[in-house]
């Protein structure tokens, strides 16, 4: 009897689990199948933050608002969550030099001096008489929203490389590839303010 009641407790024991494991696996089915769908109507990830970028770009950027606007060639050094922007007009007049980081901004004029701040787009134009979107215009030019803010909005070519989306209320399209991964060029737009950038001569790496 005893031996009897035993194998119907290890039966009924059986049972129980053979149910709960039919249970979860229909969830873990269920949950999968809810992953993926959401995977399939979502546009391709931008890349990894500043902290992992590393390059040296040369190119020619126009600034243009309400304000006014500006013309200008520049070098942009990205080392990893740091960058520093050399500004200068035609035939090498007004060398500016903005440096920054995730915490601080600071612009040195042609004479050395330097004024720091903790807003870069506010100090730019109090500054300069123009600005850019610096915390985001490192992974801008290189056809990528940035992965710090969000954004909206985005459409891709048939490799699946950005060719426009809205970011920081800014518009921004990346009209020339070519057979290039990188862009030759971005055009940005927030209101009045539009700004063109165009890059060469890449290098990347420490």
């Amino acid at each position: 009897m005893g031996a009897e009641r035993l194998e119907s407790d290890v039966d009924k024991h059986h049972s129980i689990v053979g149910a709960f494991t039919a249970r979860a696996s229909a969830w873990l089915v269920c949950l999968v199948l809810v992953v993926l769908a959401g995977c399939a109507g979502r546009a391709p990830a931008p890349d990894q933050g500043m902290e992992d970028l590393v390059f040296r770009v040369e190119g020619k950027m126009s600034v243009r608002g309400a304000a006014g606007g500006a013309s200008a060639s520049f070098v942009w050094w990205q080392r990893r969550g740091s960058y520093e922007v050399e500004f200068w007009g035609p035939l090498g007049s007004q060398r500016t030099r903005i440096q920054g980081d995730e915490g601080t901004f600071t612009i040195i004029d042609a004479a050395g001096k330097r004024i720091a701040g903790a807003d870069p787009e506010a100090l730019m134009q109090r500054q300069l008489g123009w600005s850019v979107p610096v915390a985001v215009l490192s992974h801008w030019i290189r056809g990528t929203p940035s992965p710090a803010l969000p954004w909206q909005t985005a459409s891709h070519d048939g490799a699946g490389r950005f060719v426009a989306f809205e970011q920081a209320g800014w518009q921004v399209e990346v009209p020339m590839r070519g057979d290039q991964a990188l862009p030759t060029r971005i055009r940005a737009q927030r209101g009045q303010d539009r700004i063109v950038v165009a890059c060469r001569n890449w290098s990347f790496g420490a």
